[in-house]
């Protein structure tokens, strides 16, 4: 998975959307939540539409190799109903000169019901809630 956008906010703000679960829930949709279990540590929570029901898919999310305001890397790893994601990916800032360039890199493993969706269509999905992410964050 490759994503990368121009983001025109400061370092700090930018740092605190993408670090701080504070700040990254007001960027969020109404169902998902972000909770913090210690300072690299995360619980995430969304609930999803899967035809007539809504179940809420749960994952964790560990930081590592942490640069401020510059990089870090992730894990991530959820399931719900007999599906499971796991991740791990590294997010680099770069100073452009009207914002930041983030750019992100990694792998997604995916189980279950999921592996029916083909790569191209959850590359586009999550490139899509990283957009209205980031238009957010620069709304703000």
């Amino acid at each position: 998975f490759q994503y990368q956008r121009n983001v025109t906010v400061d370092s700090r703000m930018l740092w605190l959307a993408l670090t701080n679960p504070d700040s990254i829930n007001r960027h969020l949709p109404k169902d998902a939540k972000v909770k913090s279990i210690d300072e690299t540590e995360f619980e995430l929570s969304l609930k999803v539409k899967a035809g007539f029901i809504r179940p809420t898919v749960k994952a964790k999310s560990t930081l590592h190799d942490v640069r401020m305001n510059e990089s870090f890397e992730f894990d991530l790893a959820g399931r719900a109903l007999g599906t499971s994601v796991k991740a791990r990916a590294r997010v680099v800032l770069e100073e452009v000169e009207f914002g930041f360039l983030v750019r992100l890199s990694g792998d997604v493993e995916t189980k279950g019901a999921l592996n029916r969706v083909s790569d191209e269509r959850k590359q586009q999905s999550i490139t899509r809630f990283l957009d209205d992410y980031f238009q957010s964050v620069e709304n703000s």
